[in-house]
């Protein structure tokens, strides 16, 4: 992965066989990815009419997957989604007052 992981790379057709190869026994249709689009669960970006997904986008949808697997509702989905994203800038905050107070020491 390079850069921060935001980059623009695929198109829908090679996001969802990306995502596939982990899960060659349940292929992932692209109208799976514009629907999780839809919902607001992944925003990949958009070059005209044409979706680009990111590394994070692609990894995203693998957590998606692996929480409806276990049984979570897209609803829940997004519930947790929210809780991490809230969760690694906490911990993001964290790590910088960290390195702030270490300054002062």
């Amino acid at each position: 992965m390079t850069g921060n992981g935001n980059e623009p790379l695929y198109t829908i057709s090679i996001a969802a066989k990306l995502i596939r190869i982990e899960k060659p026994d349940e292929p992932l249709h692209p109208q799976t990815l514009r629907m999780y689009e839809r919902l607001g669960l992944v925003t990949p970006q958009r070059v005209g009419k044409n979706r680009l997904y990111s590394d994070h986008d692609v990894q995203r949808v693998r957590q998606i997957q692996a929480l409806t697997d276990l049984g979570v509702n897209l609803a829940g989905v997004e519930i947790i989604l929210g809780l991490k994203e809230r969760l690694d800038g906490l911990e993001a905050e964290r790590d910088y007052l960290i390195g702030r107070l270490r300054q002062y020491e």
